[in-house]
This record gives structure tokens, C-alpha cells and sequence, in this order.
């Protein structure tokens, strides 16, 4: 069995920390919206979820419109599409504004109770990090800043 460095082991810590950040808002926009946002369907409620999710992943994380569409098999220019009409349908339509307060509260409302799990993630992201040389740490910075930083956002 071939041994990880500690460069490896925290570059899978932070994507499945990633995977499972944007994991977590597609559950809770399929269960507030009733929609598979992983679908292919067009419709408008599938649509409208799909706005909620990018503008909810945009706000709760900080991924690209690139990782953000990965995560439900879409293009990030429909990702950043999506975002750009949320705010329009959330001042104006009285029905999608309603799926995403219910959707932000149930995020906030997780948020609150995932406290205890998040610190252990950031202690053994820590402790990884302790082992690496100077070298190893550059790489994971670069690694970090081209990957999980979003570039102008």
C-alpha cells in the first residue's frame, strides 16, 4: 500500500470538504424545492432550483461557477446565468422568493448544529498541516488559491 504525503492526504481532506459543502445545499434545495437539480429537465421549477443552488453555493462557499456546475453536471455558464437571475425572480416572484428564504433558513438552521463536526475537520486539517515541510506547504497554498478561492468574485 503506497503512503500519502501530507501534500496528498490534505488535498483529499479539502475536496471532500468541498464535495461535501456543495452536497449538503443540493439536499437541502431538492427537499425544500422538490426538484432534482441533477437533472437535465429544463422546466421551471428544475430551473428555479438550479438559481437558488448556484446563488446559495455562491453565498455559502467559495467555489467557482466552474466547481459549483460540476457538482449538479452543468456548464458554469449556465451556473453563472442562473445567478445572475436570482435576485430578479427573488424580488419579484412571491413563490421562488419563498423556496429560497425557506432554503437559506434550513442552511442557517444546519449551519448551527454542524459546529462541532466542522472543528474536527479544521483540527485534522491542522494536524495535517503541522507535518509538512516548507516545500510541501508552498504547494498546498498554490493548490488552494487555483482551486477553492474564487478569482473576482
Amino acid at each position: 500500500m503506497e503512503t500519502q504525503t501530507p501534500h496528498e492526504l490534505l488535498n483529499a481532506e479539502l475536496k471532500m470538504r468541498k464535495d461535501n459543502e456543495l452536497k449538503s445545499i443540493i439536499s437541502v434545495v431538492n427537499r425544500v424545492t422538490g426538484q432534482d437539480i441533477t437533472s437535465k429537465s429544463r422546466v421551471r421549477p428544475v430551473a428555479d432550483a438550479v438559481k437558488i443552488y448556484s446563488a446559495l453555493a455562491r453565498k455559502f462557499t467559495p467555489y467557482t461557477f466552474e466547481q459549483i456546475g460540476e457538482s449538479i453536471n452543468r456548464n458554469y455558464a449556465t451556473i453563472l446565468h442562473a445567478h445572475k437571475c436570482y435576485d430578479d425572480l427573488f424580488k419579484t416572484d412571491i413563490e421562488f422568493r419563498d423556496f429560497a428564504k425557506s432554503c437559506i433558513e434550513t442552511i442557517h438552521n444546519a449551519n448551527s448544529v454542524e459546529d462541532t463536526p466542522r472543528d474536527k475537520e479544521v483540527d485534522t486539517i491542522k494536524g495535517l498541516l503541522e507535518i509538512c515541510t516548507t516545500e510541501e506547504l508552498k504547494k498546498i497554498k498554490r493548490n488552494i488559491y487555483k482551486n477553492y478561492v474564487p478569482s473576482g468574485s
